[in-house]
């Protein structure tokens, strides 16, 4: 797993978070995290009481920490995540696509307007340029206004449409790519 030093953000309200690589250790955090960010917001895999699995994140992370294709980024605050990025090139030995990476990224709502959402794509672009990734990509869901305004103001640009690509309550919502060029 790509590795960050840890980096202390402080947010505008004053409170520190520690930005670090993920360990199989904090797997137990993410599950709480992750049920929590599913409950305050509609964007997430979460949302809908989906739980993962405890010891399956813990070996996924131990798995990735010998690969510098992935790159699991958590936000802490007195040990209790907060926010969530997971970075990975989808062909890290592909000649034709090695250049390529996606993300995704959660953030509890204490979070939302402090900085943190900033911090962490600063360092995911950081980490992508160390490894040669000249694109990175994401998909936000329809009706995600906040995602939309913060990628925008970043640079990352709407690049196409998956339509009908989210059915929630019988309702069909699209996925837009976004995507900037480092």
């Amino acid at each position: 797993m790509g590795l960050i030093r840890p980096e202390n953000v402080n947010f505008e309200n004053g409170k520190q978070v520690i930005l670090r690589s993920c360990e199989p250790k904090d797997a137990r955090e993410f599950v709480k995290f992750a049920m929590a960010v599913g409950q305050q917001t509609p964007f997430t895999r979460f949302s809908s009481g989906v739980k993962p699995d405890e010891e399956e994140t813990a070996r996924e992370w131990q798995r990735d920490l010998e690969r510098s294709d992935v790159l699991h980024l958590g936000a802490f605050v007195d040990g209790r995540m907060i926010g969530y990025l997971k970075f990975r090139q989808q062909y890290p030995d592909h000649f034709g696509f090695k250049h390529i990476a996606d993300f995704g990224v959660m953030i509890l709502s204490e979070g939302w307007g402090q900085g943190l959402g900033l911090a962490f794509m600063r360092a995911m672009e950081s980490y992508a340029k160390s490894i040669g990734v000249h694109r990175i990509e994401a998909r936000i869901r329809q009706g995600n206004e906040r995602a939309f305004s913060f990628f925008k103001a970043l640079k990352y640009e709407i690049e196409g449409t998956r339509k009908n690509s989210v059915k929630i309550d019988d309702t069909f919502l699209d996925e837009f790519y976004i995507a900037k060029l480092i």
